[in-house]
């Protein structure tokens, strides 16, 4: 009699490890995914705080020239009176 529940027993524990190996599996892989996609994320997001920093040094470089250069006389040109 305690052979048998002793081998009951040992198929529980067996079964209790098969699905705690595929719920291991699953959860890397499904970690696997979300860790792909925040890479992808944390890219553009570095892509677009990049493109944004250019902008603004493009629009202060245009605010310093336009700030340093005289005001113009408006030109004439060739025909017109």
């Amino acid at each position: 009699m305690r052979s048998a529940s002793t081998s009951e027993q040992l198929q529980r524990q067996e079964q209790l490890i098969q699905k705690l190996t595929a719920d291991l599996k699953k959860e890397k892989e499904e970690s696997k995914k979300k860790d792909g996609a925040l890479r992808k994320y944390e890219s553009f997001y570095r892509e677009v705080k990049a493109r944004s920093a250019q902008k603004a040094a493009a629009r202060q470089r245009e605010a310093n020239n336009s700030s340093q250069r005289p005001p113009q006389a408006p030109s004439r040109r060739s025909g017109q009176r």
